[in-house]
């Protein structure tokens, strides 16, 4: 089933054609943009949905949010390696002081293995 987005500001992302009057989409695909008359003539089955005004514009979507969760490690102190509580209190501490956090600042380690400790 086709689908055509028409009355509202859509935005390509693109050098030439910045902006089109409307859209067409087939299976998740873009099938055809630019002109809402000649898109309707081309695809007179499609089912036409009004933006009401809107704007629409490309997206990424990570629904698993892999990309976050990377950026979002780089901000936990690696105790991958440690091998008893000192080692996670040494890495800690380091980690800390090196990343000049404050005693309000949370400091949250990660990746140990109880498996692996000392204790």
């Amino acid at each position: 089933m086709k689908h055509i987005y028409v009355n509202g500001t859509i935005l390509t992302m693109e050098d030439v054609q910045k902006q089109v009057e409307a859209i067409c989409f087939e299976n998740e695909r873009i099938v055809g943009l630019g002109n809402r008359s000649d898109l309707i003539k081309r695809f007179p089955e499609a089912e036409i949905h009004d933006l009401c005004g809107k704007t629409m514009l490309p997206a990424f979507l990570d629904a698993h949010s892999h990309f976050t969760g990377v950026a979002n490690a780089l901000r936990l102190c690696d105790l991958s390696d440690a091998r008893s509580f000192d080692d996670i209190i040494i890495k800690m501490k380091k980690f800390a002081k090196d990343r000049k956090l404050g005693k309000q600042d949370w400091l949250i380690g990660a990746n140990y293995d109880h498996n692996f400790m000392k204790e």
